[in-house]
């Protein structure tokens, strides 16, 4: 009898947890997100790793003289360079990069050489564009900018604007049909070069010439050939002959102001000649430099 009693409470109890349930209404559980405060993660940018390379040196020469381009190697030490086992390609262009034809004969040291003349300039010129690859054992090839042939003219000051060439002489082009020159020819032909100099304007101090003779290397020059040697032309304060307050080291150009130079300006004007060599002319020049005593 207790044994029934007992399952009918229990069936009671679920009944009424059954029907609690069932009164009970649905809760529903949504999740939201706010994404405007999510950071969007910004593209990686790959950047090329900074790496060597070859350039080309080229100063326009006076017409006549060697145009010299020169090979030079701009290394980091991240990405090294076998520089002396490095062979070099030249190739011109006629049509701004087109195309590229080697020179002929095939030019592979770090420096071409190529003579200039009046005839190769025009009013209408077609450009001419150098670059030079350069092949070395353990670097992919480096290839260099473009650099314009130009030259300047006889009459041009040194720093006028270069005039291009419309073409490359005709023997740096291998031409059988061109007459060939012998080697006598060849050994008595000379080439003039073109001179790079630079001078600087020199500032001292009275007081110091006061006690002692100052000496100073103001000219730097490049290009000359064979021997060097340095003369005293003359020296000025105003028109005022000051000559003898100055000497030059005739073997490197240094100048020397002597004890006792006053204040003033003085314009030193020095004969500069190299001797030249079997290939090259002998140069002379006429140098003025400007000493500020004060």
């Amino acid at each position: 009898m207790k044994r029934e009693k007992c399952i009918s409470a229990l069936a009671a109890t679920a009944l009424a947890a059954a029907a609690a349930l069932a009164l009970t209404p649905a809760i529903a559980f949504a999740a939201t997100v706010d994404r405007t405060d999510l950071a969007i993660p910004a593209p990686i940018e790959v950047m090329n790793a900074p790496c060597s390379a070859v350039v080309v040196d080229y100063i326009p020469p006076i017409e006549g003289d060697i145009a010299e381009f020169a090979a030079r190697f701009e290394e980091l030490d991240t990405d090294p360079i076998d520089e002396t086992n490095a062979t070099c390609s030249w190739e011109m262009s006629y049509d701004d990069g087109a195309t590229w034809t080697p020179f002929s004969p095939l030019e592979t040291g770090k420096t071409l050489r190529i003579p200039t003349s009046v005839d190769q300039l025009d009013s209408t010129p077609t450009l001419i564009l150098i670059r030079v690859t350069a092949i070395t054992p353990n670097h992919n090839p480096l290839v260099s900018d473009a650099v314009p042939f130009t030259v300047r003219a006889k009459s041009s000051a040194p720093d006028s604007t270069a005039r291009p060439i419309n073409r490359i002489p005709e023997p740096m082009m291998n031409d059988s049909s061109q007459p060939q020159v012998d080697d006598q020819q060849a050994d008595d032909q000379k080439y003039s070069t073109c001179l790079e100099i630079k001078v600087k304007t020199k500032a001292l101090k009275a007081k110091t010439l006061k006690k002692k003779a100052r000496t100073i290397k103001v000219i730097k020059i490049k290009g000359a050939k064979g021997k060097k040697t340095y003369t005293l032309k003359k020296a000025l304060k105003g028109k005022k002959d000051v000559t003898k307050r100055f000497e030059v080291n005739e073997k490197n150009g240094k100048i020397t102001v002597k004890k006792g130079t006053k204040k003033g300006l003085y314009k030193v004007k020095i004969k500069f000649k190299a001797a030249g060599n079997k290939t090259y002319e002998a140069q002379r020049e006429t140098i003025t430099v400007k000493i500020l005593v004060k």
